[in-house]
């Protein structure tokens, strides 16, 4: 029984102990500091993201893949000749305006008539130069309108030049010539008429002479009609009459003055010459009979 009661007692006893403790660790609490609560992360920042740009240009070609270009001033020229011109020429411009350089193969014409000039091919051009393709077109027993063409075969592809060529009328072109006669007889010696009534009288005398500058107008069945036919003048001749013919013309009509001392192409030798080849070859009229006087 006393066992019991003191094993009671010791229980009560530890349990008042525990609860002393209890109370005590409850009191210890009002003396510990609060803790503040840790900061909050600081967060990231913002990812920009940037914008898809869908206008970018292309990605540069590799130059092994640009083919070349050739530009050129004209691919059709019209030419207009004078009368009597032996030959039309016309001259093509090229430029390489690409990057890489561009090789003419070949340049072939219409004709064998039609020639081109250019430099030996194949022909290189490099980017930014520039050249040029002559063609020429013999127009010896041409009339009317030409068209002649000029093939180009190049690494820029193939091109066709076309040379348009119009031919002077004859007649038309006579009748203006002889207005410009009428105005001053002389001109026959300049510009492009003396082609025909000067210069064909270097190196010449006599009969030749006469056939190169003075047949071409008066033994002419188209000559026009204010020029004489020699062969059948009424008038008497004699050699004062071709002399003073032939040196000094006769002014107000077509007939110019031939000697050099008064502007025209022949020296005096050349005149003495033609003089002794007419008289012999066109014998005078009689002035009474208008028959051709007996040769003396």
């Amino acid at each position: 029984m006393n066992t019991k009661i003191s094993q009671i007692k010791a229980a009560l006893a530890c349990a008042a102990l525990l609860l002393g403790l209890a109370h005590g660790f409850a009191g210890m609490n009002s003396y510990i500091p609060k803790m503040s609560p840790p900061p909050a992360p600081t967060p990231p920042p913002p990812v920009v993201v940037a914008p898809v740009m869908t206008n970018l240009p292309p990605p540069p070609v590799p130059v092994t893949n640009i083919p070349p270009v050739l530009a050129w001033d004209a691919t059709m020229k019209e030419y207009h000749p004078e009368l009597g011109e032996p030959t039309a020429k016309v001259s093509f411009y090229l430029t390489n305006t690409s990057p890489v350089d561009a090789v003419i193969s070949s340049v072939t014409t219409s004709c064998g008539c039609t020639t081109a000039h250019l430099p030996p091919m194949p022909w290189t051009i490099k980017p930014g130069e520039s050249g040029k393709i002559d063609v020429s077109v013999n127009l010896a027993g041409k009339s009317g309108i030409l068209i002649k063409t000029a093939t180009v075969k190049s690494t820029a592809g193939v091109k066709q030049l076309q040379i348009r060529v119009f031919m002077p009328d004859p007649q038309l072109m006579r009748q203006q010539n002889q207005q410009i006669a009428l105005t001053d007889r002389q001109a026959v010696f300049k510009g492009n008429c003396a082609r025909c009534h000067a210069d064909p009288a270097a190196g010449k005398t006599g009969e030749a002479l006469y056939h190169a500058v003075c047949g071409i107008c008066h033994d002419d069945p188209n000559r026009a009609t204010m020029v004489a036919d020699l062969h059948n003048l009424k008038v008497p001749t004699n050699r004062d009459f071709w002399h003073t013919w032939i040196v000094a013309g006769k002014p107000d009509s077509l007939m110019p003055a031939f000697s050099k001392s008064q502007g025209g192409p022949l020296t005096d030798d050349q005149v003495n010459s033609v003089v002794d080849y007419l008289v012999t070859a066109i014998p005078s009229i009689d002035a009474t009979t208008n028959a051709p006087a007996p040769a003396h």
